[in-house]
């Protein structure tokens, strides 16, 4: 790890490509970075409050860094997504499975609810 640091050092871009390569390139694509210039970060973000328009957020290198490997999933951890009940190969079967029970779910509620009054 200390010979990747040194060859690092003072090369943002080369760190930001490191990242990306082990990340998947999920937090943020290349494509939304617009500027590093003077120790910040300059990229596109949406606001979905605002009718999602894009936006350019300005943020010290280091905020930025932060907030990108709260991304990153520690040793072992697995993104939720490949698997479980939204797992590719089960995601139509299982996701109707869902809707059925969530329905039925619904209706019991609504029916405890009308004995009680």
């Amino acid at each position: 790890m200390g010979r990747l640091r040194e060859q690092m050092k003072g090369d943002p871009e080369m760190l930001l490509d490191y990242l990306g390569r082990y990340t998947h390139r999920i937090a943020i694509g290349n494509h939304r970075i617009i500027k590093m210039q003077d120790g910040e970060v300059s990229f596109l973000w949406r606001d979905y409050s605002d009718r999602n328009k894009n936006k350019i957020m300005r943020l010290h290198a280091s905020e930025f860094i932060r907030r990108f490997l709260l991304h990153v999933l520690p040793a072992r951890f697995v993104k939720i997504r490949y698997y479980g009940l939204l797992a590719n190969r089960n995601s139509k079967s299982m996701l109707s499975q869902c809707r059925v029970a969530a329905s039925f779910n619904s209706f019991f509620l609504k029916l405890s609810h009308q004995k009680k009054t």
